[in-house]
């Protein structure tokens, strides 16, 4: 269960981690494309 639990954790801040980074290089993308 414990680990179980830290395992989902880990996950869940792998994926916030990967959005994050996603959306940060779409938006500096973005404003490349747009100058």
């Amino acid at each position: 269960m414990v680990y179980r639990d830290d395992y989902f954790i880990r996950h869940s801040i792998s994926v916030s981690a990967v959005i994050v980074r996603a959306w940060i290089t779409h938006k500096y993308s973005g404003r490349d494309w747009n100058v």
